[in-house]
């Protein structure tokens, strides 16, 4: 079954797989609580945007 649903051990699974990852999330909660932290543990992140629209009318990139 393929499935674009990722549980966090499947995440870092993927990660682990990928060279260039761009991270797209709906709200921080349940990321981290540092994001800069998170792209400096996993190289493989590019990129991490986050949909803040509902909230601030902006998107964090």
């Amino acid at each position: 079954m393929n499935s674009n649903i990722f549980f966090p051990v499947d995440l870092l699974s993927f990660l682990n797989e990928k060279n260039k990852v761009c991270l797209v999330t709906l709200d921080f909660a349940g990321l981290s609580t540092d994001c800069v932290d998170l792209e400096k543990k996993y190289t493989q992140i590019k990129k991490i945007m986050v949909d803040l629209l509902p909230y601030t009318n902006t998107i964090h990139e």
